[in-house]
C-alpha cells in the first residue's frame, strides 16, 4: 500500500510537470472571493513529514505531542471462502480494515487549547477467485469493489474558553471523505473534492468547510498544503476551523487506499 501511494505521487507528479504550479489549487466555490480571506502558512504537511512526526503548523497554531500510526502497518483480513483452496477451484469475499490513531495538542502562540483525538478506519471488501492446480501451485485473482471509511475526531479542553469540539466524516467507495465539524451548538458541513483548478485528481485535494450556505474555510491538501479562512471568523470559530484543517491533514486519505 506504501508503494502504491508513492508510485501514484510519482504518476501525478509526471502527469502534471507540464502544468503552472497555481493549477494545483483547489477551486474557489462559485460566488466566493478569497481576496481578502487570511491565508497563514501551512508547514509539515504531507506524507515524509507524518512519517517523521514533524508538528504541523498553520500560522501561529501548530501540534504539539503528536503521536501518530499509520494504517498500512498492520491491517487486519478476514475471508469466507467457498470450495476447496487447496485443490480445485475456490472463491470468495474478502475484507481488509485498516484502522489508525493519531492525537495531539493543539497550540496557539505556544500556548495549549485543546487535546485532539482522532481514530480513522477504512474496511475495503471485494471478491477472489482462486485455482489450485495442486498444494504448491496456486493462482488468484481478486478485485476490491467496495470503500467504507470513517474519521471520527473529539477535543478535550485545556484552556477555559474551549468550546466543545467534534469532526466525523466518512467515505465511500474511493469518493473523498464528507461530514460533520460541530462546535458547541454549531454545526459545520464537510466536504471533500478531488478537483483542482484544471481537472480532478485520483487523490482529496482539499475540503470546503460551510456554515449553512457560506463557505468559511477552504482546507487544501495538495501542493504543500494550504488554508484559507473567511475574514468575518470571531476567534472561537477560527480555532474549531483551524483544529479540523489540521486533524483532517493528518487523516490518511481513503481515495488512495486501495
Amino acid at each position: 500500500m506504501a508503494l502504491k501511494r508513492i508510485l501514484l505521487l510519482v504518476v501525478t507528479a509526471w502527469v502534471l510537470s507540464g502544468c503552472a504550479a497555481q493549477t494545483l489549487t483547489v477551486p474557489t466555490p462559485q460566488g466566493v472571493s478569497t481576496q481578502n480571506w487570511a491565508a497563514p502558512a501551512v508547514e509539515g504537511h504531507g506524507d515524509f513529514s507524518r512519517l517523521m512526526k514533524r508538528p504541523l503548523t498553520i500560522g501561529d497554531y501548530s501540534t504539539d505531542q503528536l503521536v501518530y500510526s499509520l494504517w498500512a502497518t498492520a491491517p487486519t483480513r478476514s475471508r469466507t471462502t467457498l470450495g476447496d483452496p487447496d485443490q480445485g477451484l475456490s472463491g470468495g469475499t474478502e475484507t481488509v480494515r485498516n484502522d489508525s490513531a493519531y492525537r495531539f495538542v493543539l497550540n496557539q502562540g505556544g500556548a495549549p487549547l485543546a487535546r485532539i483525538q482522532c481514530r480513522q478506519v477504512l474496511d475495503i471488501s471485494g471478491v477472489f477467485i482462486a485455482h489450485a492446480e495442486d498444494a504448491t501451485e496456486r493462482f488468484e485473482v481478486s478485485a476490491n469493489d467496495h470503500y467504507v471509511g470513517e474519521l471520527v475526531c473529539e477535543s478535550t479542553a485545556i484552556a477555559p474558553h474551549w468550546q466543545p469540539w467534534r469532526l466525523h466524516v466518512a467515505a465511500r467507495d474511493g469518493r473523498p471523505y464528507f461530514g460533520v465539524l460541530r462546535l458547541a451548538e454549531r454545526s459545520y458541513s464537510v466536504i471533500g473534492t478531488q478537483a483542482s483548478q484544471s481537472f480532478e485528481l485520483g487523490e482529496t485535494t482539499g475540503f470546503y468547510l460551510r456554515f449553512g450556505e457560506q463557505t468559511r474555510a477552504l482546507v487544501q491538501r495538495i501542493n504543500g498544503g494550504a488554508l484559507r479562512l473567511h475574514p468575518g471568523l470571531d476567534l472561537p470559530e477560527q480555532r474549531a476551523l483551524v483544529a479540523a484543517a489540521m486533524a483532517l491533514l493528518l487523516a490518511n486519505d481513503p481515495v488512495t487506499a486501495e
